[in-house]
């Protein structure tokens, strides 16, 4: 056996790891919230414009002193999302909220260059809509379905996900805005959130104010037991 291939193999991976490095920059700043003071425990995550970051995601989590440093950022432009929704902040990366300028700051980044001083601002705070999908005649909850969130007012946007083991699903919205609910399973009658106003007339879309939470339980009904009621 050549004694020597050891030895050549871990300078290649420290050649490889360095050039890595050199091809990357790194961008150190502070979250701070809709007051300007300074936010802990938020995520912040790259988003290149070139479309990268292909692989493990990347992201950075600031300090109880509102800093961040996050290594590994592809060259060129990159938004910066500051994400928190457990303190009730929307995810600004999710397609749903169409590219707000208002939910990411923009950095440019050279190789090997390490940007200070970013500050990133959380966006207002949205609202939380929550939703347990269980089936109408056993009250179990129906793992297979899957959540469309879809705006009125952006055709193309939209978000999709389905239900924990428990059948709850749950995401914070961007506050006054008019988003719609559709929840589907295989085997199921489609599910549509509606709301009847005042006046008796349903509502298709779900508006919520800043900071509400809005929780509901989604009955499903089978197709065979639709067919057999008619």
């Amino acid at each position: 056996m050549n004694r020597n291939i050891f030895p050549t193999v871990v300078l290649m991976a420290q050649l490889l790891g360095a050039a890595q490095e050199v091809k990357t920059g790194t961008v150190q700043g502070t979250v701070v919230d809709e007051n300007g003071r300074p936010a802990a425990h938020v995520k912040v995550y790259p988003v290149a414009e070139s479309g990268g970051y292909i692989g493990q995601e990347r992201f950075a989590i600031t300090d109880d002193a509102g800093n961040f440093v996050l290594r590994q950022v592809l060259p060129g432009e990159s938004r910066l999302f500051p994400v928190y929704t457990e303190a009730g902040y929307p995810d600004g990366r999710s397609g749903i909220f169409a590219g707000d300028p208002s939910l990411y700051e923009v950095v440019n980044i050279k190789r090997g260059q390490t940007l200070t001083g970013v500050v990133l601002k959380l966006p207002k705070k949205g609202a939380v809509f929550r939703a347990h999908i269980i089936d109408i005649s056993t009250g179990r909850p129906v793992l297979t379905s899957r959540i469309r969130i879809t705006r009125p007012d952006v055709p193309e946007a939209f978000y999709e996900s389905g239900p924990d083991l428990q059948g709850r699903f749950e995401i914070v919205l961007a506050s006054n805005i008019s988003f719609r609910v559709e929840i589907r399973a295989a085997n199921y009658k489609e599910w549509r959130y509606s709301d009847v106003d005042g006046q008796g007339s349903a509502n298709l879309n779900l508006t919520l104010k800043s900071e509400a939470i809005k929780e509901i339980t989604v009955r499903l009904q089978k197709v065979a037991e639709v067919t057999d009621q008619r």
